[in-house]
């Protein structure tokens, strides 16, 4: 699977995401977006609906 940082996950997907939004690791890893050491992204807290109103906020308002 892919690591990204919280800053290149947003960047790659045209979101706006907090730590709020996201569980991050706790352990730095080595995210693909920028090459650099720092925690990165592991999964989305919230269930489905949350997910696709982050990623879709005009289809689902």
């Amino acid at each position: 699977m892919a690591e990204f940082c919280l800053t290149c996950w947003n960047e790659l997907n045209q979101t706006n995401l907090t730590e709020q939004d996201v569980r991050i690791s706790k352990d730095p890893d080595l995210c693909e977006g920028c090459a650099s050491w720092q925690p990165v992204v592991e999964s989305y807290r919230g269930g489905l609906s949350r997910l696709l109103k982050m990623l879709f906020p005009k289809i689902f308002h």
